[in-house]
């Protein structure tokens, strides 16, 4: 059986992250350019007149380039000080699911092997979950601690501006691994139709437009907040 599963492995969708990441240099830059000013302003200004003849435009300039500055020096630290922790490719095989980061050094793995019924022996013990906005989707399963207690383990394949083209799949993978590998494990109603893998639907192709549509939308949003902000700068 182990022979017969497939390999999948993630797919970056490479030209929507470089426009992620494109968008938030171009963020730092104007948010940069906003502290030049106004530094620039202080001290063409003077600061001493600033003091004298503008209190309270002086404090409030102050709180404004110092929040700014912290808001950059963010953007900054998540563009580049932090990618030796990003993801690089998730498999998902005949053993479970594993996280990769780019030096190809494991950051999560979880085995079908290791999973354990709900502790509150509800009516599933593997499910997904929606955030509020709809906007992210985590399988939720459940292992033991070290102390030998049940508790959650989450596969969260969101890896900030990193988009895996194929994420659905990915989920449907592991959770087709585990009817397959673990069917002592009840995966919840709702979960095996949003994968298509209840019998009726498992040979259904599953329609991923949506999906495509939103992040359209999302793209569409962004640009518009960006032309905004470079007309409210002129």
């Amino acid at each position: 059986m182990t022979e017969k599963f497939q390999i999948l492995e993630s797919k970056v969708n490479k030209p929507l992250t470089y426009l992620l990441m494109g968008l938030i240099w171009l963020v730092v830059l104007m948010v940069a350019y906003l502290v030049f000013y106004i530094m620039y302003d202080l001290f063409d200004y003077g600061i001493k007149k600033y003091f004298v003849n503008k209190t309270s435009d002086l404090f409030f300039n102050v709180l404004i380039f110092i929040a700014l500055s912290v808001c950059c020096f963010f953007l900054i630290y998540t563009l580049i000080f932090p990618r030796k922790k990003f993801f690089h490719r998730v498999i998902v095989n005949e053993k479970g699911i594993s996280i990769y980061n780019y030096k190809e050094e494991i950051v999560k793995e979880v085995f079908y092997s290791n999973l354990q019924p709900s502790r509150q022996n509800s009516y599933s013990d593997v499910h997904h979950r929606d955030n509020a906005k709809l906007t992210k989707t985590t399988i939720v399963t459940h292992k033991k601690n070290k102390t030998g207690t049940i508790e959650e383990e989450v596969i969260d394949l969101y890896f900030d501006y990193f988009m895996i083209k194929n994420r659905y799949e990915l989920h449907r993978h592991f959770l087709l691994g585990i009817q397959t590998f673990r069917p002592d494990l009840k995966i919840h109603p709702s979960t095996l139709e949003r994968y298509y893998l209840t019998p009726e639907t498992k040979n259904i192709k599953p329609n991923t437009i949506g999906a495509a549509l939103i992040i359209g939308g999302f793209i569409i949003v962004f640009f518009g907040a960006v032309y905004a902000l470079v007309l409210f700068l002129q």
